[in-house]
Parts: C-alpha cells; structure tokens; sequence
C-alpha cells in the first residue's frame, strides 16, 4: 500500500475519531460559524445549526432561553405540611417572561392559612424538588407526593414587573382619558395608575379579570369578571397594543374547564410561508399564535384573536385552507392550514361551527 493511500486513510480515521469526540463531548458546541452559505446556517450565540448537529444539541435550541432574567436569585424554601395528604396550598402556571423566554413552572397563587404560605411566593419559578429537578408541572406533583418535608429550590426575580407600558391612556367609566402606565407584575398582578406615580386605579390579579378585547384606533378594553367595565387602555403603538392584548388575554383565558381543541398554522394574507406561525384553538373561542408548538406556553404568544370577532370560511381556491376575516382588526384574513382537532371524530370544519356558534352566544 502506498503512503499517500495509508496517509489518506490515517486523515480519514482522524476526522472521524475527531466528529465521535465532538458528537460524545459536545466540544462543538461553542464552535465558530462555518463559511456556509446563509441558507444552510441560524447563528445562534455564535453557533451554527450544523454544530448542534454534530454535538447532538440541536433539539436544545427549541428549549434554551434566549433571554436570560437581568436580575435574580435562587432560593432553598422548606415547606412543612402536617402529613403527606395536607395540600401545600398552591397553584401551578408554566409560563416565560418573553415569546423567546424558556418556560417555567411557576407559582401562580398561594392560598391563605396553606403550608406555603409566607414562604413560597407567587411568581417563583420552581428549579427543583427536594432535589429532583422539575420542568414540568407533573413532574412538580410527582415529587412532592408523599412528602411531608419538602425544601423547593426556586428562581426568584428581583425585578418587580414581567412587562410596563409608560406611555398609553386610559379611560375609566365616568373618568376623562388620562395619562398612564401599565404593569404586569412579577407576581402576575395588573397594576394601572397615572403616569408618575400618585396611587393605582386597578391593582388585580390576572386571574381574577374577566374578558379583554381590542377596540378601533389601538384600544384594549379591560372587564371585570361579572363583565363590568373596568377601563379602556390607548397604548402608543399598534406594536404594542398586541402584546398588551394578548399577555392578557392568555392569562384571563386560562381557567378550569378550557381545553386546546384544535392546532394548525396561519399567516397573514399576502404574506409569505417564512412567516407562517403555530396556533391553538381553544373551547373558549380563542386562538393564540406561537412561534412554533415547542414555546407554546404562557408569555409565549405572539398573537391573539377571539372568533366571536372574526368570520370563517373554507378558501373556495385551496382545499383544506380556511380563511378567518378579522373584524377586530379592520378586515384582517388570516390563512389557516395543517389543522388538526385534537378530537379526531371531529373535523375541523365542526370545530370552527361549534366554537363559533358557541362564541356568538357567549
């Protein structure tokens, strides 16, 4: 055998041991970009997609957070119950701070008189139970079955709100339009009150509102649970109007009995498939937009939309498609394809009818 074959083959077997070291190690992980066309890379951090690939990380990037809490810190809590069958006395949300947020579960209400009571706070979010890691509100439940000493370790952030808007108006019933500000608390509280400072005029928790809309000319109206006007919020942008519209809306939809009833894709007329986006269709008449099924949790939506404002039509030009005109939104259409119910007796056609029908009545 020639040298130049034997060095050939030593390189050959060099670069595999070098690819099985990266793939078992991950060493690649922080690898620089290669020099490959646009169309083949997503830099992420300063790493390629074809890196993840190597080091067998790329299902990580659907889970990583890729905007870190400026501010926080972690706590070990110790929550004693008087047995294995005393409730601790909380509830659990999973939601992110941002769309591009990981999710966490979190605290979302602790009751009066429980065992958490004074310890663990609305807003923590929940890294570990006595020890075992939990990313998942059944995985929470899991780990505390049986416990009657649980020590919880807990991320908990220093800054007092998840979102504010400075710069909007409000209007309360039998009040001038005023200059305000808006925040959603990290204690998943909705604070609204004069611009500056000088008292709140709602100070409620988001699980307590009842139904939120959007109103012509950049509008959010805000009611109370029994369907009372609490007041109609102006903020200074379109922009920020959705994300106003839509926090809220997820986290006033979210109540016992409501259930994904069926997902798909849509975009906006005109638009093209790169701009496609993930939905859930609700039993309460609500879709919520993602940027894909895997940040489809609290705080991950993109957009909102209620079918009690919208029409929905099969596209006489394309089977399967479905066109949502959007009153809420000045004629708006939106694209629906790919839908699946998630009750697979029915079709989508029956999901549409009956979610609308039910919308219309509400």
């Amino acid at each position: 055998m020639s040298t130049s074959i034997m060095n050939s083959a030593s390189s050959r077997l060099d670069q595999a041991a070098s690819r099985l070291d990266r793939w078992m190690h991950g060493s690649s992980r922080e690898a620089e970009p290669r020099s490959l066309p646009a169309s083949l890379l997503s830099v992420r951090r300063g790493r390629d997609r074809l890196s993840d690939l190597e080091a067998g990380t790329l299902g990580d990037c659907a889970f990583e957070d890729e905007d870190p809490l400026p501010e926080e810190e972690v706590l070990e809590l110790q929550v004693v119950r008087r047995s294995s069958s005393t409730a601790l006395g909380v509830q659990l949300d999973v939601w992110a701070r941002t769309p591009t947020a990981a999710a966490e579960v979190v605290i979302g209400l602790v009751y009066d008189r429980s065992p958490a009571q004074g310890i663990l706070q609305v807003g923590d979010a929940i890294l570990s139970v006595n020890g075992v890691p939990c990313c998942t509100i059944d995985a929470v439940r899991s780990a505390v079955w049986g416990e009657i000493d649980i020590v919880f370790e807990v991320r908990r952030s220093k800054t007092s709100s998840l979102y504010s808007a400075e710069a909007l108006m409000v209007q309360r019933p039998g009040h001038a339009p005023a200059p305000a500000s808006l925040v959603i608390t990290s204690q998943l509280m909705l604070e609204v009150g004069p611009r500056g400072g000088g008292g709140a005029w709602l100070a409620a928790s988001l699980r307590s509102l009842g139904h939120v809309s959007l109103l012509p000319e950049r509008g959010v109206r805000i009611s109370a649970a029994d369907g009372s006007l609490l007041m109609d919020v102006t903020p200074s942008s379109s922009a920020e109007q959705e994300r106003i519209y839509m926090l809220l809306m997820q986290m006033t939809m979210f109540k016992p009995g409501t259930r994904c009833e069926l997902t798909g894709w849509l975009q906006r007329q005109g638009e093209g498939p790169v701009d496609s986006q993930y939905f859930e269709c609700y039993s309460n008449g609500t879709v919520l937009s993602y940027a894909n099924p895997h940040r489809n949790k609290l705080g991950q939506g993109q957009g909102a939309l209620a079918l009690s404002e919208a029409t929905v039509v099969a596209d006489p030009s394309e089977q399967g498609v479905w066109l949502v005109s959007d009153r809420s939104r000045a004629g708006v259409v939106w694209r629906c394809r790919s839908l699946q119910p998630v009750n697979s007796d029915e079709t989508a056609a029956e999901v549409f009818d009956r979610l609308g029908r039910a919308s219309a009545s509400a």
